[in-house]
Formats: C-alpha cells, sequence, structure tokens
C-alpha cells in the first residue's frame, strides 16, 4: 500500500501548474517509523517536563501524579478498553530513563563498540564467584545475627544491594573494599515498619519478603527505578492465603514500589501455585528456619522444583538447618544457623559459560578456577557446548576447562535446548548457533526455540545486531540492508550495525562473544554496556584484554560498584523550553 505525495518544483515567472507536481510513491512503513520517532521524542519531552516539575526532589508532588494519572485514564477510555494502554503503557512511560544531553562541545559518544583482538584466546583465571548463591547466604546470616565473615565474593550491584536491604532491616553487613563481606557484631535483622530498597534484583526484593511473611509485620519495598518484576501478580494474588496482602503504591504498576502487611500467621503446609515465581519460593525456604513455627513446603505443581531443591535444600543443611525432604515437599523447622567459618562460593555459571564461549567464537583455551555448582540450569548449560562438539571438562576439583576450534559446523539439526536451560540463558544456544553463520557458514536456530516464544523477538533483535537475519524457516542468513528513508533533519542509522540495547546482562555478553566471530571492523555497537558491568564489574576491562581476558586489579573492581559510560542520547533538536 502506497500514499501518494505531492512535490512542488518551483519555477520562476508564472504560476504552478500540474507540470510543476511530480508525484512519488512512499511506503506506509516510511510513515510509521516516523510516527515512532515522534512517539520517542514525545516520550523524552514529557520526561524533561517531569523532572522540571520535580525540582530537587526526585517525583513531582503526589496531587500532580494523581490528576496526571486520572487524565491519561480518562483520554484512553474514550479510544481504548485495553487496560495495558491505561495502565501498563502509562507505567512504561514514568519509569523510561534517557541518557543526558550531551554538554556543549562535548565529543558525542553513541555506543560503546566492541572490537576485540582475532587471535585464539589463551585464558587461565579465577572464575566469577556466584552472585545468587552469595546473596542467599547473606540472607541466612542477617537473619541469624551471626558474626560471620565472607571473601572473597564478586561484590557486584546486586550483592551490594541486598547487603544495604537487610542492613536497612537492621542487620549490620560490611564489605572491605576487596569483595570480603562481613557481620562484625551478633545482631539480627528485625521486621518493624521499614522502608526496604532492594535495588534492580527481584532476587533481592523476594529474600526479604520471605523473611517478612514469617512474623507480624509490614514494610514498604521500593528500587531505584520503579523494578518491573514478572510473577508478581501472581504473587498478589497468592499472599492472602499466607496471612499477607501486597498493595501496589502506584495503581497499575507492574512491580515496585509495594507496601507489604503480614500477620505472621502461616498455614501448616503451603502449597505453591504453579504461576509463582521460583525466587519467591527461595526466597520462604531461606526464611523459614527462622519462622516461630514449623512449615511444610508442598512443590508439587511448582515446574522449577528441581532447580529449586538442589539449590537450597543443600545449602539450608550446610548452616545446619533442622530440613527434612519428603517426595515433593520440604519440611522445615526453627533452627539456629551456623554458617561455617570455611564457606567456599561455586563459580556463577551465569557469567562463566560465557567466558567458555570465547573458545568457539576465536579458539584456544579457557580454564577457570573455581567449584562448578550441582545445580540443572548448570548441567544444561554444558550441555549446549557439547552438543556444538565442544568437550568442557568440569571432573577435577576446582578447575572448569575447554579447548576446542572456531565453531563454523553445528550438528546436524542444530541444537536443542536442554529442558533445565533458564529463560535468561537461551542467549547462549542462540549465540552458538549463530557462529557459523558469522563465519559465513549455515546455520540454523536451536531446536525448541520457536517463533510463538516471546524471546523470539529478542532473538531477532540479537541477530540484526550481528549483522544476520532469520527466515521463515529457522535459518540463519546474512542481513540485507532495507532500511525505510529518514528525515532529512534526522542523523543517518549506523552502519554497517545499529546501536543495539541488549534487555539483560546474559545478552550483553553474547552480543561481546558474537563480535570475536567477526573481523575488527564488523562494527558491533552495544548501547548499555552498564548492564554488564553492574554484574561483573571485571568483565569490559578483561574483554578489552584479549585474549589474556585480564581483568581490572581487585580493589580497582570493587571501589566502583555502579560503572556508566558517557554515553549520550543524540536525537532531533527539541525546545529548550521542553529540557
Amino acid at each position: 500500500v502506497y500514499k501518494r505525495q505531492a512535490v512542488f518544483t518551483p519555477s520562476c515567472g508564472r504560476s504552478p501548474s500540474m507540470s510543476d507536481f511530480e508525484t512519488r510513491k512512499r511506503p506506509l512503513r516510511d510513515t510509521v517509523c516516523d510516527i515512532d520517532a515522534d512517539i520517542i521524542n514525545l516520550i523524552m519531552r514529557r520526561h524533561n517536563m517531569l523532572t522540571r516539575m520535580a525540582g530537587r526532589k526526585k517525583n513531582p508532588g503526589s496531587q500532580d501524579e494523581k490528576m496526571i494519572r486520572e487524565d491519561w485514564e480518562a483520554r484512553v477510555a474514550k479510544v481504548s478498553g485495553d487496560p495495558r494502554l491505561s495502565g501498563l503503557f502509562f507505567s512504561l512511560m514514568e519509569e523510561a530513563s534517557f541518557f543526558p544531553k550531551p554538554a556543549e562541545g562535548a565529543v558525542k559518544r553513541q555506543a560503546f563498540g566492541l572490537s576485540p583482538r582475532q587471535e585464539p584466546v589463551s585464558i587461565d583465571m579465577k572464575a566469577p564467584l556466584a552472585c545468587r548463591f552469595t546473596r542467599s547466604l547473606l540472607a541466612l546470616a542477617a537473619a541469624s545475627g551471626q558474626p560471620f565473615s565472607l571473601g572473597p565474593t564478586l561484590m557486584n550491584t546486586p550483592v551490594y544491594d541486598c547487603m544495604q536491604a537487610f542492613n536497612a532491616m537492621g542487620a549490620e553487613l560490611s564489605d572491605d573494599g576487596h569483595g570480603t563481606i562481613s557481620a562484625p557484631s551478633a545482631k539480627r535483622c528485625g521486621t518493624p515498619d521499614k522502608v526496604i530498597v532492594t535495588g534492580c534484583s527481584s532476587y533481592n526484593f523476594y529474600l526479604a519478603l520471605g523473611h517478612y511473611l514469617g512474623h507480624p509485620s509490614r514494610a514498604k519495598f521500593t528500587s531505584d527505578s520503579n523494578l518491573p518484576l514478572s510473577g508478581l501478580d501472581a504473587v498478589d494474588a497468592f499472599l492472602p492465603k499466607l496471612g499477607a496482602r501486597l498493595v501496589h503504591i502506584i495503581p497499575g504498576s507492574a512491580g515496585l514500589p509495594v507496601r507489604v502487611e503480614c500477620s505472621g500467621l502461616l498455614p501448616d503446609c503451603i502449597v505453591f501455585p504453579a504461576d509463582v515465581p521460583f525466587e519467591f519460593i527461595e526466597g520462604m525456604l531461606l526464611a523459614a528456619p527462622f519462622y516461630d513455627v514449623s512449615v511444610t513446603f508442598d512443590l508439587s505443581e511448582t515446574p522449577q522444583r528441581d532447580r529449586i531443591v538442589r539449590r537450597i535444600v543443600p545449602l539450608l543443611q550446610r548452616v545446619q538447618a533442622r530440613v527434612e525432604v519428603d517426595s515433593e515437599k520440604i519440611h522445615i523447622s526453627p533452627s539456629k544457623i551456623i554458617i561455617p567459618a570455611d564457606f567456599s562460593l561455586p563459580v556463577e555459571p551465569e557469567l562463566a559459560i560465557f567466558l567458555l564461549a570465547l573458545v568457539p567464537a576465536l579458539s584456544g583455551s579457557v580454564t577457570l578456577r573455581g567449584n562448578w555448582p550441582d545445580t540443572p540450569e548448570a548441567e544444561a548449560a554444558m550441555q549446549v557446548f557439547t552438543q556444538c562438539g565442544l568437550k568442557p571438562d568440569t571432573s577435577a576439583d576446582g578447575i572448569i576447562s575447554l579447548k576446542g576450534e572456531k565453531l563454523t559446523k553445528l550438528p546436524e539439526g542444530g541444537i536443542e535446548i536442554p529442558g533445565g536451560l533458564p529463560g535468561d540463558w537461551l542467549c547462549l544456544p542462540v549465540l552458538l548457533s549463530m557462529l557459523p553463520a558469522l563465519a559465513g557458514q549455515p546455520a540454523r536456530m536451536p531446536r525448541g526455540y520457536a517463533p510463538c516464544q516471546a524471546p523470539w523477538v529478542t532473538a531477532e533483535s540479537f541477530a540484526r545486531a550481528c549483522g544476520l537475519d532469520i527466515d521463515d524457516d529457522g535459518n540463519i542468513v546474512e542481513r540485507r540492508e532495507s532500511r525505510p528513508r529518514r528525515r532529512k533533519e534526522e542523523e543517518p542509522l549506523e552502519t554497517p550495525h545499529s546501536t543495539w540495547i541488549a534487555p539483560s546482562a546474559p545478552w550483553a555478553a553474547a552480543l561481546a562473544v558474537a563480535a570475536c566471530a567477526r573481523p575488527v571492523t564488523s562494527g558491533f555497537r552495544l548501547g548499555n554496556p552498564y548492564i554488564m558491568s553492574g554484574l561483573f564489574p571485571g568483565f569490559w576491562n578483561g574483554y578489552n584484554n584479549l585474549p589474556s581476558f585480564r581483568p581490572a586489579k581487585e580493589e580497582e573492581v570493587h571501589k566502583h560498584r555502579r560503572i556508566r559510560t558517557n554515553v549520550t542520547a543524540v536525537l532531533p533538536e527539541i525546545d529548550e523550553d521542553d529540557l
């Protein structure tokens, strides 16, 4: 479908006639792209206006926020009955953030370029330590009030936020700046009316929430950026069965901030529905030794019960909690927790798998020093490498190694996604499936990764960032540029690949590995490198030092926990009054 536009060709000394007009065809697709650009600019203007309204405060006044919300809902009701437009879309506009305005005379940097050396890797380093396991142990230590020292740890943003959250609840956790966390005095966290800032991790929220559910208490949970939580609606519907209720402070919001009120009257047996997030269950299991009564947890309807049991039960047994496992039920009694002085943390597989993936991308060898965890997701990740003909070795105590050549050919039929692989790690089989295509060889998407799945859109976006396309049959092919015409006042799109905004840290690491499989001039660009820095502070320093991957010195890694780059927003000019 085309829209015809009249273009006037000026002529001198006479009035315009029909011969002075030319018609040209312009796809409606271009018009839609122009409208999308206008929407982005309007949302940014709206953000700037709200910032001006707030002044020195973090948010505008509650009365102004209420009036803006009511006006939005009234206008939406005139054109649509979709609650996503009246609620979710409004919340997303409220939560959106933008790069700072470029300073006058400053060099505009639009993205973080990925230009690794094209040499075989030779990596021998300490493996990154488990971030989630560290926070689980911190929750037990904070609730017990036992003096302890844990180190070294991967002191990243989620761990730091978790430590601060439990300190707000009354604990006394501290770090020495070199990755060692300690509790110098025997002071356990309590459950009075508190405001708990959980940071940008849903696991931190569920760890704190589990502690509150076992006691008569109330609290307000918030985050730095109104953290959206998948599955929170299911938790909201389930909490009344535990004698608690959850109230969204922002009406229609899908995440934090929330207010929770708990009676502390738990049933003898808690049957978790299938749609409750596994993190919520883990938070309750870790808090159960500190409840006043014994509780039985029924996981018969929980899809990830094997993952939960194999991760949490060994930890509870290690700290001498009174826990019994019977088929699909876990019975936990009030216990006195004792944390061993020689507690060693396992490897964080979510980070280690991308260090290992450098081998099929560049060839060479990777040796990581640490204990590989005995969990379903860690086993599933190794199965992905094995399907590609690689032979990762985790048999030696404290050594994980992988050697091999570049991956230029997939097994017949492609890679099959293992059943225990978490959704956050789907980027690993997608990445390995695309490596042959980056080398100019035939490739196809993993089996079990269907277009009907929500992550398929993310995979297509990732492929475009790599200069590839996914056809209707799941084949991965070279991308043919077919970009719409841009407005004259806009800057041209970046070539050969556009800047990509990674939806999560694993996807950012996957793009970094994919950039290794092509020449330095391939132009891979990441728009939010800090999403990976927050999880693994030394990653980019090590990545820039390939093929040896020498991370920054430990004191430098832990000195700045929140890493930002000088990325600035480069958009069409807008009125000064809107800034």
